[in-house]
């Protein structure tokens, strides 16, 4: 007689050993990362959804809405958010309550690993290894430092308690840890999409497992793919820019590559960058596309020769795959390929791991007992120093992420003919004041890459405010060409028309700014404006009343109210 649960679930270690591990972990990551704790956002997007972001500012019903109802511009992570107006709320603002949470979470998940993978593999050495390598590995210092990745900590957080939920609802049918599943796996599309694939994973539980496969194994994970399903369909309405971005051909060769770029990272913890551009044609079936496809096949064949033995490494190695499936469509933005991102691998590396370590256990108990026992310590003291490793290459790690221009810096240092580092360290230094130096990296920015109009733009305003408003407009028309729809190109060159007494061409770069960004709202004010003071008072406020069916909180709108009400072109409410 079949049944649909597995083995019963092993033994829990003593609470004492429990806590004793919980103190570790939490000790280790204030060794690695606590130095950091103190250092401010990273220009790098931080700014777009913490630091600047006005829903992350303030906890009211309002802001709650605004989260639940917008994208990041991309992703929709309303969870994330709400994280964050904790956080800002906890400490008025201080990055440095962001980055303990960061910690706070990247040990928890650690930890959870450790229940995890012990409950898959009912040895706790095997759950304790995997953890430690999860907790030190400096593939993961990204997602640790940076606080823009805190929707990748907390998607995996959620993801784990749902793999956990399940597995024990494997083991013993209750149905509530079936809908507690379900539950945590809301929670983590909520934080981030990337997590759209567990149910998969779920499968692969019941594979491992030896469940039979029937109708109602599969029935009782409709909600978790209904969940998939639907935020699925949300998240296209964001990502629908950066999935047309590339053909299928180079989706598929990028794949490829990038499946195999994480794994070198895992194994050859050296070169950890903020970017890894691929400046290479995306040509599949070329040469660069056969390559590392055959190593994945290779790997994939060897995985499979110790089904014979265990399930282990291969269901290992698929949770890694599945893993980073969703980070695929972000590997091409706008004329920029790249191999992946650190954070990309974060929730997938628990695959790794657990391969990993099934490999060694495998290996060690195929020896001859002599050889076994004489192993034993060795292979332990091997483990030992293979942890102290990574975890100083993650301690150096963390220093490139102690500062915007150190992590620029770096990134130079590892990709010195890429143009973007050189840019954003150009932006870190010209929000510093020091004007020269921006001058300089923006040039270089622009000499390795001469379409990129926010390189144009950035230029173009500092010559503005430098007085020097030939080689102003200039930038400003540059960027224009390089991409005929940036709004704020068309906004800056209204605002020098403008100030030029060039009405007419002021008001068509203005209309072209708003056509291009209906939300520039400086682009109407600023054309209310003009309209106004020409006499075109009926443009003025029409122009006037879109602005504030957009944003009626913003200050300047009023003011501009104010003026008109003051002139008589608006009667006083």
């Amino acid at each position: 007689m079949t049944h649909d649960h597995a083995a019963p679930p092993p033994a829990l270690p003593p609470l004492r050993l429990i806590l004793l591990t919980i103190a570790g972990f939490f000790a280790i990551s204030m060794v690695i990362y606590g130095l950091h704790l103190p250092h401010t956002f990273i220009t790098l997007n931080d700014a777009e959804l913490v630091s600047l972001n006005p829903i992350v500012h303030t906890i009211s019903p309002h802001t709650i809405r605004e989260a639940f109802t917008s994208y990041d511009p991309e992703l929709y992570i309303p969870l994330t958010l709400l994280s964050y107006q904790i956080d800002w709320w906890l400490g008025n603002g201080s990055a440095f309550v962001f980055h303990i949470d960061n910690l706070i979470l990247h040990t928890i998940n650690a930890l959870l690993i450790v229940w995890l993978t012990f409950l898959f593999s009912r040895n706790r050495w095997i759950g304790l290894l995997c953890g430690l390598m999860f907790l030190v590995h400096p593939i993961n210092t990204e997602t640790v430092l940076w606080v823009n990745a805190r929707k990748d900590l907390l998607s995996t957080f959620f993801g784990r308690l749902t793999l956990i939920a399940y597995v024990t609802y494997v083991f013993d049918q209750r149905k509530g840890m079936l809908h507690v599943s379900r539950g945590f796996f809301l929670f983590a599309l909520l934080a981030k999409v990337k997590v759209i694939f567990l149910p998969f994973i779920m499968l692969l539980i019941d594979w491992k497992e030896q469940r039979p496969f029937r109708w109602t194994v599969l029935r009782e994970k409709i909600p978790h793919f209904g969940f998939s399903v639907l935020f699925g369909i949300i998240a296209l309405y964001g990502k629908e820019g950066a999935l047309l971005s590339s053909t299928l051909s180079s989706k598929l060769y990028l794949s490829v590559r990038s499946s195999l770029f994480y794994l070198q990272h895992f194994v050859v913890p050296v070169d950890y960058s903020v970017y890894y551009p691929y400046e290479h044609p995306t040509i599949p079936f070329s040469e660069d596309f056969f390559g590392p496809l055959l190593v994945l096949i290779l790997v994939g064949l060897c995985a499979a020769l110790t089904l014979r033995w265990t399930r282990d490494i291969v269901f290992g190695l698929l949770i890694y795959f599945i893993g980073i499936i969703p980070s695929f469509t972000n590997l091409v933005r706008g004329n920029d390929v790249f191999l992946g991102s650190d954070r990309y691998a974060y929730t997938a590396l628990v695959g790794i791991t657990y391969a990993t370590a099934s490999l060694f256990v495998l290996v060690k108990e195929h020896c001859e007992e002599h050889v076994r026992m004489q192993l034993r310590f060795a292979s332990r003291s091997l483990w030992v120093v293979v942890l102290i490793i990574l975890s100083t290459f993650s301690y150096r790690q963390s220093f490139v992420w102690a500062s915007s221009e150190s992590l620029y810096r770096h990134a130079i240092a590892v990709y010195p003919e890429y143009y973007l580092p050189y840019y954003d360290l150009g932006v870190d230094r010209d929000e510093q004041g020091l004007v020269p130096e921006a001058i300089t990296l923006y040039e270089h920015s622009l000499a390795l890459a001469p379409v990129f109009p926010l390189a144009h733009l950035n230029l173009g305003r500092i010559y503005y405010h430098q007085g020097m408003r030939s080689k102003a407009r200039e930038q400003f028309i540059l960027a224009l060409k390089s991409d005929p729809h940036f709004a704020m190109a068309s906004f800056n060159l209204g605002v020098m028309d403008g100030e030029e007494k060039r009405f007419d061409d002021a008001k068509a770069y203005y209309e072209k700014a708003i056509t291009d960004n209906p939300a520039l709202l400086d682009a109407r004010l600023n054309l209310a404006a003009m309209q106004a003071d020409r006499g075109e008072n009926k443009e003025a406020v029409e122009q006037l009343k879109k602005t504030l069916a957009l944003d009626p909180n913003n200050t300047r709108t009023w003011s501009l109210i104010g003026h008109f009400v003051q002139k008589g072109i608006l009667q006083r409410p």
